[in-house]
Protein backbone atom coordinates (compact mmCIF):
# COMPACT_ATOMS: atom_id res chain seq x y z
CA UNK A 1 0.00 0.00 0.00
CA UNK A 2 1.70 3.33 -1.01
CA UNK A 3 0.81 5.46 2.00
CA UNK A 4 0.00 9.15 1.52
CA UNK A 5 3.09 10.81 4.03
CA UNK A 6 0.31 14.03 4.42
CA UNK A 7 -1.93 11.60 5.70
CA UNK A 8 -0.26 10.21 8.65
CA UNK A 9 -1.97 10.16 12.38
CA UNK A 10 1.01 12.30 13.15
CA UNK A 11 0.50 15.04 11.59
CA UNK A 12 -2.85 15.35 12.60
CA UNK A 13 -2.36 17.44 15.41
CA UNK A 14 -3.36 14.20 18.13
CA UNK A 15 0.13 12.62 18.71
CA UNK A 16 1.53 15.34 18.90
CA UNK A 17 -0.56 17.10 21.33
CA UNK A 18 -0.90 14.35 23.55
CA UNK A 19 2.56 13.30 23.95
CA UNK A 20 3.68 16.75 24.33
CA UNK A 21 0.80 16.82 27.74
CA UNK A 22 2.10 14.33 28.75
CA UNK A 23 5.89 14.82 28.39
CA UNK A 24 5.04 17.80 30.05
CA UNK A 25 3.09 16.54 33.24
CA UNK A 26 5.12 13.02 33.44
CA UNK A 27 8.62 13.53 32.18
CA UNK A 28 9.69 14.12 35.31
CA UNK A 29 9.75 10.44 36.26
CA UNK A 30 12.07 9.81 33.70
CA UNK A 31 15.55 9.47 35.39
CA UNK A 32 17.50 11.52 33.04
CA UNK A 33 21.38 11.18 33.36
CA UNK A 34 24.36 10.90 31.05
CA UNK A 35 24.19 10.38 27.53
CA UNK A 36 21.88 7.70 26.70
CA UNK A 37 20.80 4.78 23.88
CA UNK A 38 16.66 5.24 23.12
CA UNK A 39 14.32 3.41 21.29
CA UNK A 40 11.02 4.74 19.92
CA UNK A 41 9.13 1.98 19.15
CA UNK A 42 6.44 2.48 16.84
CA UNK A 43 7.66 5.49 15.42
CA UNK A 44 5.72 5.78 12.32
CA UNK A 45 7.01 8.39 10.20
CA UNK A 46 9.43 9.83 12.53
CA UNK A 47 7.32 13.17 13.28
CA UNK A 48 6.91 12.50 16.90
CA UNK A 49 10.57 10.78 17.47
CA UNK A 50 12.22 14.21 16.21
CA UNK A 51 10.43 17.38 16.83
CA UNK A 52 8.50 15.73 20.41
CA UNK A 53 10.65 12.69 21.96
CA UNK A 54 14.28 14.18 21.01
CA UNK A 55 13.60 18.08 22.13
CA UNK A 56 12.49 16.83 25.42
CA UNK A 57 15.57 14.71 26.27
CA UNK A 58 18.40 16.50 23.44
CA UNK A 59 20.94 17.06 26.46
CA UNK A 60 20.70 13.42 27.67
CA UNK A 61 20.98 11.39 24.20
CA UNK A 62 23.72 9.67 22.26
CA UNK A 63 21.54 8.38 19.76
CA UNK A 64 17.77 7.67 19.00
CA UNK A 65 16.52 4.12 17.02
CA UNK A 66 12.52 4.46 15.81
CA UNK A 67 11.27 1.33 14.63
CA UNK A 68 8.30 0.68 13.14
CA UNK A 69 7.02 -2.64 11.25
CA UNK A 70 5.81 -0.90 8.02
CA UNK A 71 9.18 -0.33 5.70
CA UNK A 72 7.19 2.84 4.09
CA UNK A 73 7.00 4.39 7.31
CA UNK A 74 10.41 4.04 7.55
CA UNK A 75 11.44 5.12 4.34
CA UNK A 76 9.73 8.44 5.41
CA UNK A 77 11.18 8.98 8.35
CA UNK A 78 14.71 8.36 7.39
CA UNK A 79 13.95 11.30 4.66
CA UNK A 80 12.19 13.56 6.44
CA UNK A 81 12.79 13.07 10.46
CA UNK A 82 16.26 11.77 10.93
CA UNK A 83 19.74 13.24 11.96
CA UNK A 84 23.68 12.70 13.18
CA UNK A 85 21.23 11.44 16.67
CA UNK A 86 18.49 9.80 15.52
CA UNK A 87 18.24 6.75 12.97
CA UNK A 88 15.27 4.55 12.01
CA UNK A 89 14.97 0.82 10.84
CA UNK A 90 11.95 -1.39 10.27
CA UNK A 91 11.79 -3.85 13.04
CA UNK A 92 8.58 -5.02 14.91
CA UNK A 93 9.15 -6.33 18.31
CA UNK A 94 6.26 -8.93 18.99
CA UNK A 95 7.67 -10.53 15.74
CA UNK A 96 11.13 -10.54 16.54
CA UNK A 97 12.91 -13.56 16.64
CA UNK A 98 15.45 -14.92 20.13
CA UNK A 99 18.27 -14.24 17.98
CA UNK A 100 17.37 -10.59 17.12
CA UNK A 101 16.13 -9.82 20.47
CA UNK A 102 19.79 -10.99 21.97
CA UNK A 103 21.04 -8.96 19.90
CA UNK A 104 19.51 -5.79 21.32
CA UNK A 105 19.06 -7.03 24.93
CA UNK A 106 20.78 -4.56 27.92
CA UNK A 107 21.26 -2.10 24.41
CA UNK A 108 18.41 1.00 25.48
CA UNK A 109 18.26 3.33 28.57
CA UNK A 110 14.83 4.91 27.47
CA UNK A 111 11.63 2.79 25.41
CA UNK A 112 9.29 5.28 24.54
CA UNK A 113 6.23 3.47 22.95
CA UNK A 114 3.14 6.12 22.66
CA UNK A 115 0.10 4.85 20.87
CA UNK A 116 0.90 1.50 20.02
CA UNK A 117 0.86 -1.04 22.78
CA UNK A 118 -2.97 -1.58 22.38
CA UNK A 119 -2.15 -2.87 19.21
CA UNK A 120 0.44 -5.31 20.20
CA UNK A 121 -1.07 -8.40 21.66
CA UNK A 122 -0.82 -9.82 24.27
CA UNK A 123 0.81 -6.46 26.33
CA UNK A 124 2.22 -9.28 28.34
CA UNK A 125 4.65 -10.49 25.94
CA UNK A 126 5.57 -6.51 24.84
CA UNK A 127 6.46 -5.99 27.92
CA UNK A 128 8.90 -9.02 28.54
CA UNK A 129 10.35 -7.94 25.71
CA UNK A 130 11.12 -4.50 26.32
CA UNK A 131 12.44 -5.52 29.18
CA UNK A 132 14.78 -7.99 27.88
CA UNK A 133 16.47 -5.22 25.51
CA UNK A 134 16.66 -2.29 28.24
CA UNK A 135 19.61 -2.27 30.45
CA UNK A 136 18.92 -2.27 34.29
CA UNK A 137 17.36 0.43 35.82
CA UNK A 138 16.44 1.84 32.22
CA UNK A 139 13.00 2.99 32.10
CA UNK A 140 10.24 2.32 29.93
CA UNK A 141 7.28 5.64 28.95
CA UNK A 142 4.48 3.81 27.71
CA UNK A 143 1.25 5.80 26.36
CA UNK A 144 -1.81 3.71 25.80
CA UNK A 145 -5.48 4.65 23.93
CA UNK A 146 -6.86 2.06 26.53
CA UNK A 147 -10.76 2.65 24.85
CA UNK A 148 -11.59 5.03 21.62
CA UNK A 149 -14.03 5.13 18.99
CA UNK A 150 -12.46 2.81 16.81
CA UNK A 151 -12.45 0.31 19.24
CA UNK A 152 -15.70 0.70 19.85
CA UNK A 153 -16.63 0.78 16.13
CA UNK A 154 -14.46 -2.79 15.48
CA UNK A 155 -16.09 -4.72 18.11
CA UNK A 156 -19.51 -3.59 17.24
CA UNK A 157 -19.11 -4.39 13.68
CA UNK A 158 -17.52 -7.76 14.71
CA UNK A 159 -20.62 -9.19 16.20
CA UNK A 160 -22.98 -7.89 13.08
CA UNK A 161 -24.29 -10.83 10.58
CA UNK A 162 -22.15 -9.07 7.74
CA UNK A 163 -19.04 -8.44 9.24
CA UNK A 164 -18.46 -10.97 11.90
CA UNK A 165 -17.38 -14.31 9.80
CA UNK A 166 -15.16 -11.36 7.53
CA UNK A 167 -13.46 -10.46 10.72
CA UNK A 168 -11.45 -13.19 11.14
CA UNK A 169 -9.11 -12.16 13.98
CA UNK A 170 -10.28 -12.39 17.13
CA UNK A 171 -8.59 -10.04 18.86
CA UNK A 172 -6.97 -6.64 17.26
CA UNK A 173 -6.53 -4.85 20.75
CA UNK A 174 -5.31 -5.39 23.58
CA UNK A 175 -8.21 -5.68 26.62
CA UNK A 176 -7.23 -2.70 29.27
CA UNK A 177 -10.35 -4.46 31.37
CA UNK A 178 -12.06 -1.72 33.59
CA UNK A 179 -9.33 -1.01 35.78
CA UNK A 180 -6.36 -0.72 33.07
CA UNK A 181 -4.09 1.15 35.49
CA UNK A 182 -4.41 -2.18 37.57
CA UNK A 183 -4.04 -4.44 34.28
CA UNK A 184 -0.17 -2.68 33.09
CA UNK A 185 0.86 -2.39 36.91
CA UNK A 186 0.26 -5.99 37.16
CA UNK A 187 1.70 -6.60 34.18
CA UNK A 188 4.94 -4.51 34.34
CA UNK A 189 5.69 -6.21 37.88
CA UNK A 190 5.21 -9.88 36.36
CA UNK A 191 8.09 -8.60 33.87
CA UNK A 192 9.88 -7.28 35.88
CA UNK A 193 9.56 -3.78 36.30
CA UNK A 194 8.96 -1.25 39.67
CA UNK A 195 6.09 1.38 38.67
CA UNK A 196 7.31 4.93 38.74
CA UNK A 197 4.39 6.45 37.90
CA UNK A 198 0.86 4.79 36.24
CA UNK A 199 -1.64 7.02 35.38
CA UNK A 200 -5.47 6.68 33.63
CA UNK A 201 -7.62 9.80 32.54
CA UNK A 202 -10.38 10.26 30.07
CA UNK A 203 -9.85 13.32 27.56
CA UNK A 204 -9.81 13.79 23.54
CA UNK A 205 -7.19 14.56 20.93
CA UNK A 206 -8.05 16.72 17.61
CA UNK A 207 -7.54 15.84 14.64
CA UNK A 208 -7.80 17.84 11.37
CA UNK A 209 -8.31 15.04 8.60
CA UNK A 210 -9.57 12.43 10.92
CA UNK A 211 -11.32 10.56 7.83
CA UNK A 212 -7.73 9.96 6.62
CA UNK A 213 -6.90 8.75 9.68
CA UNK A 214 -9.01 6.43 9.78
CA UNK A 215 -8.24 4.75 6.29
CA UNK A 216 -4.84 4.78 7.02
CA UNK A 217 -5.09 3.11 10.50
CA UNK A 218 -8.06 0.70 9.33
CA UNK A 219 -5.43 -0.54 5.97
CA UNK A 220 -2.17 -0.80 8.21
CA UNK A 221 -3.28 -2.71 11.05
CA UNK A 222 -6.43 -4.82 10.10
CA UNK A 223 -5.56 -8.18 9.09
CA UNK A 224 -8.63 -8.74 7.41
CA UNK A 225 -8.29 -7.03 4.39
CA UNK A 226 -7.79 -10.39 1.49
CA UNK A 227 -11.41 -11.67 2.90
CA UNK A 228 -12.92 -8.55 1.26
CA UNK A 229 -13.65 -8.12 -1.96
CA UNK A 230 -12.94 -4.22 -2.83
CA UNK A 231 -16.21 -2.84 -2.35
CA UNK A 232 -16.70 -4.83 0.97
CA UNK A 233 -13.23 -3.04 2.20
CA UNK A 234 -15.35 0.03 0.93
CA UNK A 235 -18.05 -0.40 2.62
CA UNK A 236 -16.16 -1.01 5.83
CA UNK A 237 -14.38 1.87 5.90
CA UNK A 238 -17.38 3.82 5.36
CA UNK A 239 -19.16 2.14 8.54
CA UNK A 240 -15.99 2.28 10.31
CA UNK A 241 -15.91 5.86 9.92
CA UNK A 242 -19.45 6.76 10.68
CA UNK A 243 -19.16 4.78 13.85
CA UNK A 244 -16.13 6.27 15.00
CA UNK A 245 -17.63 9.91 13.75
CA UNK A 246 -20.66 8.98 16.40
CA UNK A 247 -19.35 9.22 19.15
CA UNK A 248 -17.21 12.38 18.41
CA UNK A 249 -17.87 15.93 18.25
CA UNK A 250 -16.57 18.41 15.04
CA UNK A 251 -15.33 22.04 15.98
CA UNK A 252 -16.46 24.61 13.47
CA UNK A 253 -13.77 27.04 15.04
CA UNK A 254 -11.14 24.92 15.02
CA UNK A 255 -11.91 22.58 12.30
CA UNK A 256 -10.86 19.94 14.13
CA UNK A 257 -12.38 16.59 14.91
CA UNK A 258 -12.36 15.89 18.86
CA UNK A 259 -11.40 12.41 19.51
CA UNK A 260 -12.32 10.97 23.49
CA UNK A 261 -10.32 8.20 24.42
CA UNK A 262 -9.14 6.68 27.83
CA UNK A 263 -5.87 7.46 28.04
CA UNK A 264 -2.70 5.47 30.17
CA UNK A 265 0.47 6.51 30.64
CA UNK A 266 2.87 4.40 32.67
CA UNK A 267 6.72 4.65 33.28
CA UNK A 268 8.24 1.81 34.97
CA UNK A 269 12.29 0.97 35.95
CA UNK A 270 13.64 -2.22 35.05
CA UNK A 271 14.74 -3.85 38.03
Amino acid sequence: MAINPDALWTRSLGATVITQCVLDRFGGYLKLTGMNDVLHDGCVDGYLTKNVIYPHIANYVKTILGTDRWQTTIDIANQENSSNKITYQAFDIMNATDQELDQMKNRFDYIFSVFVAEWKVPNSTLLEKYYKILKTNGQIFVVILADTPLHQSYYTMAEEPRWKNLLTATQIFENYTADPVDYINSLAANAGFRTDVCEAQSTSMPFKDFPDVVDLVSRLYFDFWGNMSENEQNQFLKENLKNCLSHMTYSEETSTYDYPFKGVMCIATKR
